[in-house]
């Protein structure tokens, strides 16, 4: 696969992954089945992270690492902090910029 097919991939499956990612952040802020919630969200943040690595897509990966830490500390908070949920919400915007970029 040529790296224009990889890039393409990345940035259709990473706007999927951003989605899911919001839906996520949101649902933990509400509490709502927070063990899988930030299972499935660790996971998603954790594969794009890496996704973007591979490419070579620093600032992403950067972002990405920032949001798994964030995401790490609230969910080990009972309950889930508003300013994490901020913070992610923020993040997952930028991410979601960066990953429209790569798609141009």
């Amino acid at each position: 696969m040529s790296l224009t097919a990889l890039t393409a991939k990345f940035a259709a499956l990473g706007a999927q992954r951003l989605q899911r990612l919001g839906n996520l952040v949101v649902r933990l802020e509400q509490g709502e089945d927070r063990t899988a919630a930030g299972r499935e969200a660790q996971r998603e943040l954790h594969t794009l992270k890496g996704e973007a690595r591979i490419l070579g897509f620093r600032r992403t990966e950067q972002i990405a690492h920032a949001a798994e830490e964030i995401l790490h500390r609230a969910l080990a908070a009972d309950p889930f902090p508003e300013e994490a949920a901020r913070a992610l919400l923020f993040g997952l915007d930028r991410l979601s910029e960066l990953v429209a970029g790569i798609a141009r």
